[in-house]
């Protein structure tokens, strides 16, 4: 008769609801790459600054580091906290310059505000996720 492996800290559900948010964003990004390489010519053809390498690249770049981090959430590696957080960071820097400087049209009508606002529900929600007392038992993180 096997043993059953014991996990003496649960995945609390926050970080349950971090992990399919990464996921998440992960796969509209994977999206984001096979929809450029299929409406290559489409994106060739549009009137806008960025080239479809740029829309793939960016895809593949977030889709895979996304792909790492939600996996290694959802295992609970030691060292998720910061890379998690890392992420966070680095991906609404990156969404943000996306926004402001990159994706620039004048026909664009945008509700800032809403965007705002939901960028800092996710980085209030992320980093108190992974920063629980709980989620660091979990992770293994306990003495950080």
């Amino acid at each position: 008769m096997q043993k059953q492996k014991y996990d003496p800290y649960p995945r609390p559900f926050s970080v349950t609801l971090l992990a399919f948010g990464v996921l998440s964003i992960a796969l509209i990004f994977l999206f984001r790459t096979i929809f450029s390489f299929i409406q290559w010519t489409f994106l060739d053809n549009l009137s806008i600054n960025i080239s479809p390498f740029y829309m793939i690249f960016t895809g593949l770049g977030w889709s895979a580091t996304g792909l790492i981090l939600s996996y290694r959430i959802w295992t609970g590696r030691k060292g998720t906290r910061k890379f998690s957080n890392t992420f966070t960071i680095f991906f609404l820097i990156y969404f943000w310059i996306e926004q402001l400087f990159i994706m620039t049209n004048p026909n664009r009508s945008t509700n800032w505000l809403f965007i705002l606002l939901l960028c800092t529900l996710f980085l209030i929600f992320s980093i108190s996720a992974i920063n629980r007392k709980a989620s660091k038992q979990y992770f293994g993180d306990m003495n950080e």
